[in-house]
């Protein structure tokens, strides 16, 4: 291969560099579209005599048949926690401001089997 200047040789190393690491790194081979959080639904709440939580796909038109009753409110941290919607402090303040006033909702990301899980009672 002719490169015309030193700088396209120097720009070809570093592309072929990103291209070894994107082969043959450890992490990106056990991250696939197939285990990466790519589906986010919405996960609503309400404290009536326990913790209610229902899950809706992202548009909010469609509910999940998965529903959840917990006693403690630690849960739906958990839940939250696991989702990945601890993005930021806001998003972990606003989440236990909700929980303090009994209602409230959060979007998750789940990976394919956790969907699977929310979705599993679909007939």
């Amino acid at each position: 291969m002719s490169y015309q200047t030193a700088h396209d040789r120097d720009a070809w190393r570093s592309i072929g560099a990103v291209q070894i690491f994107a082969f043959c790194s450890p992490i990106l081979s056990r991250i696939s579209r197939y285990t990466r959080a790519n589906h986010n639904i919405y996960m609503r709440f309400e404290r009536r005599e326990q913790w209610h939580v229902a899950f809706f796909e992202a548009g909010l038109h469609t509910e999940l048949p998965r529903k959840l009753v917990f006693t403690s409110p630690g849960k739906i941290l958990e839940l939250a926690r696991k989702g990945e919607a601890w993005g930021t402090l806001e998003n972990r303040q606003s989440l236990e401001r909700a929980i303090e006033a009994g209602q409230g909702g959060c979007y998750l990301r789940l990976t394919p089997a956790q969907y699977a899980r929310c979705d599993a009672l679909k007939v």
